[in-house]
């Protein structure tokens, strides 16, 4: 007969494996199979219950991000006019730009989950990021906030990037552009990242 344990606590992925190994040591393994069949149970059961399913309107876009975004685009101006100037180096306008944008892109994703916590706990895509269930909050920030840096073919990150989101389309134009054969747009960037993923499955 198993002791009596109450813990008042949201369990999520990594808990519940803490939980499992308390239980191995203080319990040993034949308890501890039986208490994971019975979460098994009803963790299914509760999950069909509950119906959990994304829709467009739990997309939702914290509202700092315009200003966050316009404030490092000027200083990703500012950048650009100190390498135009001699002060700086092409190697370290670029540095400096993938710096700015990736500083942004963390900004973005705490706010994201700020966002989510203020408004609502109980919004299936941040439940299920932060379940440990499917995705992670980095996808999440890339569903409703900024897509991000993204790689050219050759695997170097561009300088500049994609600013919207997927809840908010990708767009074929942008204010910055690559070379005029073909002009590094975030939907270009994208979908040249999609045929880099799906030739890395054909050969993988």
């Amino acid at each position: 007969m198993l002791p009596d344990f109450f813990f008042n606590h949201c369990f999520d992925k990594k808990r519940l494996k803490a939980f499992i190994l308390w239980s191995f040591i203080h319990n040993g393994g034949d308890a501890t199979a039986s208490i994971i069949e019975e979460m098994k149970e009803k963790g299914f059961l509760y999950a069909t219950q509950a119906g959990i399913s994304i829709g467009l309107d739990d997309l939702q876009r914290p509202p700092q991000k315009p200003r966050i975004v316009s404030r490092t685009e000027y200083q990703a101006q500012m950048t650009r006019r100190k390498c135009r100037q001699g002060d700086v180096t092409d190697v370290e306008r670029a540095q400096e730009l993938v710096d700015i944008w990736y500083r942004t892109s963390e900004k973005l994703r705490e706010d994201v989950v700020d966002h989510f916590k203020a408004t609502d706990i109980l919004n299936p895509v941040y439940m299920m990021a932060f379940s440990g269930a499917r995705g992670n909050i980095s996808q999440v920030r890339q569903l409703t906030a900024m897509r991000g840096l993204m790689a050219d073919p050759e695997g170097r990150v561009v300088g500049f990037p994609i600013r919207s989101s997927f809840r908010e389309g990708l767009t074929v134009l942008d204010d910055e552009g690559g070379p005029a054969i073909l002009p590094l747009t975030p939907a270009s960037i994208a979908l040249l990242e999609a045929f880099k993923a799906q030739f890395a499955t054909l050969l993988g």
